[in-house]
């Protein structure tokens, strides 16, 4: 018994130093702002600055961007929101009115690397122009009053020549939304999947899309056309590759991963080009990107033999490779070899390699010399004693002859 007391004790010291030394992640919990002057109000905000560069520190709340020219990286930390119920939901909850990252009346800001939950909006870009998105996991963007304030992941407003790359929106009312004349904007290899409308318009034409998947309840609606007869008109692929549509009910054919029927979004918006399966960034660049050649060995230095190592790597699978020295034709040859034979002065060489999809990559040109040392001139002992000999022998004939004269 007096042991359990004695553990009891020992416990009741223990959890409460427990309790407090546990560690705790720091939130911030305020609204940010950067000014159009660069300063950061608060000043006690998590962000560091180094130049035109701003890096969160700590999860935060709300970010508004008044500073052209800079960059915001979130670098993994959240912006967290109210947690609120979805559109559908028989409970009635407040309108969540936390907003993101609200961007006005700037020019080429870059915003990435955050993780953005249950906010009004992920993103708004109000009068913006060459703004840069990448990195961004959106999710949770729901009002409970449907159609009555946007609330989507990327929100745009009469915003121009901006980019969205590389995103993640997901249960969201909105994947995207563009309104008022937000125009000549790319949205490339965004996932937008499990919203109530993955794309949506109000009066915006001229954007481009490709490459991106699109999975939700809608993917697609003109508010312009259906309700102002404010029509948009879109691209929807690069002229090869479109979008992945989950409601895309066409045939391939001839197994190219393309749609052999159009998709349409209505009748202004069709994507040509529409991909069977949800683009793949990591395959489409492997699939494109030559390889990287590097080239370790010979190096840019002297070499005293005419035998010189060509040692390489890629940075991915090849199936044929060649060197071309002192620009010659291309000798195909497999795993590391030896240049020989080289003559004594200068030297170049460069190596190239096919990778399975037919890409050629090429290695930097490396320069070197060979200088072979000369051999000394050798004579043998016998030969030079003769040599000697004879010398010798024909200087004391002269100088008889010379002395009998006399």
């Amino acid at each position: 018994m007096s042991k359990i007391i004695s553990l009891l004790l020992v416990l009741a010291f223990i959890l409460p130093s427990i309790l407090v030394f546990s560690p705790v992640k720091a939130e911030f919990n305020g609204t940010i702002t950067i000014e159009a002057d660069g300063s950061v109000n608060p000043s006690t905000a998590p962000i560091q600055r180094i130049g035109d560069s701003y890096l969160v520190t700590k999860d935060t709340g709300s970010i508004f961007v008044k500073k052209s020219n800079i960059t915001l990286d979130g670098q993994g930390h959240r912006i967290q929101g109210k947690t609120h119920l979805p559109i559908g939901s028989t409970q009635f909850t407040q309108i969540n009115d936390v907003g993101g990252i609200h961007i006005s009346n700037t020019e080429n800001v870059t915003v990435k690397n955050f993780l953005i939950e249950n906010c009004s909006f992920g993103v708004s870009l109000d009068n913006c122009s060459r703004a840069t998105l990448y990195g961004l996991n959106i999710t949770g963007a729901w009002n409970d009053m449907p159609f009555s304030i946007v609330a989507a992941g990327i929100i745009m407003w009469q915003s121009v020549y901006n980019n969205i790359a590389g995103n993640h929106f997901d249960y969201n009312e909105d994947g995207v939304y563009l309104g008022e004349h937000s125009e000549h904007n790319t949205l490339v290899d965004n996932t937008i999947i499990g919203n109530l409308i993955g794309i949506s318009f109000f009066d915006s034409s001229s954007n481009v899309f490709y490459h991106n998947n699109f999975n939700n309840t809608f993917n697609f609606f003109d508010s312009g056309l259906d309700h102002y007869n404010y029509p948009s008109t879109n691209s929807w692929d690069n002229g090869k590759e479109g979008n992945y549509w989950s409601n895309y009910n066409g045939t391939d054919q001839n197994n190219d991963g393309i749609g052999d029927t159009p998709y349409k979004g209505n009748a202004k918006n069709i994507d040509n080009y529409p991909l069977i399966a949800p683009f793949n960034s990591t395959y489409y660049w492997l699939k494109i990107t030559p390889p990287k050649i590097s080239l370790l060995s010979p190096s840019n230095t002297v070499y005293n033999e005419s035998s010189v190592s060509l040692v390489f790597n890629a940075d991915k699978a090849v199936n044929w490779t060649g060197f071309s020295l002192d620009g010659k034709e291309n000798v195909t040859f497999t795993g590391n070899v030896s240049l020989s034979k080289l003559s004594n002065g200068l030297h170049n060489v460069t190596v190239y390699a096919t990778d399975t999809f037919g890409n050629m990559g090429a290695s930097e040109t490396i320069s070197f010399a060979v200088a072979v040392p000369e051999p000394f001139p050798f004579v043998p002992v016998a030969v030079a004693s003769a040599t000697t000999a004879t010398v010798v022998g024909v200087g004391l004939l002269i100088y008889l002859i010379k002395k009998r004269k006399h």
